[in-house]
């Protein structure tokens, strides 16, 4: 029973996660750009980057260990978040010097 919860509790977190995703990148789109346009572009990329590398990547992972590329994975992703924070508190994209 708990690995049950476990399961639909990690399911509801990645449900989540993508979501928080989508949201981020089209409210930065905004900021950056301005421009209902670019958001577009942002949504249009992000999904062809998906498209073209799923067959590659779902073949990857058939011949490799799940949990180690899955780790991989989350940690690039995590990384990937976490970047455009720490480029801000670096001082990159801020008014003053």
């Amino acid at each position: 029973m708990l690995l049950l919860f476990l399961y639909f509790a990690a399911v509801t977190l990645a449900g989540v996660t993508r979501g928080l995703w989508v949201v981020a990148l089209g409210w930065s789109s905004a900021v950056v750009g301005g421009s209902v346009t670019l958001i577009g572009i942002a949504f249009l990329v992000g999904h062809l980057i998906n498209v073209l590398l799923a067959p590659g990547v779902g073949a990857l992972i058939d011949r490799r260990s799940r949990k180690r590329l899955a780790i991989i994975g989350q940690a690039l992703f995590g990384g990937a978040m976490a970047l455009p924070g720490l480029a801000y508190l670096l001082g990159f994209g801020s008014a003053t010097p």
